[in-house]
């Protein structure tokens, strides 16, 4: 690969990663405002691809937005089932197991 090709790649990275990064700013900034009365668990399907281009970016807020997700993951099993069936519906739903993993993958690399 040419330098030239390398650097329009490289460009193109660059520029696909801060259009990313805008529209998860804006999405961020109605979660806390105008979607703010929203209860959580209405929110995890929006929150999650915004958590996961931040860790793409390794921006600093991906971390406890992760920590969120995961907590609200949690806290919804809790209401909707018992003790026993909570593994069952996390891994039933593809965003709640996606969180648990991406949770539990940055936990054992602590």
């Amino acid at each position: 690969m040419s330098a030239i090709a390398i650097a329009v790649a490289i460009a193109i990275a660059i520029a696909i990663g801060c259009a990313a990064l805008v529209t998860v700013n804006h999405v961020l900034t109605r979660l806390h405002g105008e979607l703010a009365a929203r209860p959580a668990h209405e929110t995890i399907a929006l929150r999650r691809p915004c958590q996961q281009v931040l860790e793409t970016l390794a921006d600093t807020r991906a971390a406890p937005l992760l920590e969120q997700l995961h907590a609200d993951v949690q806290a919804r099993a809790e209401v909707l089932t018992d003790a026993a069936d909570r593994q069952r519906l996390i891994q039933a739903l593809p965003v709640f197991r996606a969180i648990v993993a991406a949770h539990a993958r940055r936990i054992s690399a602590q």
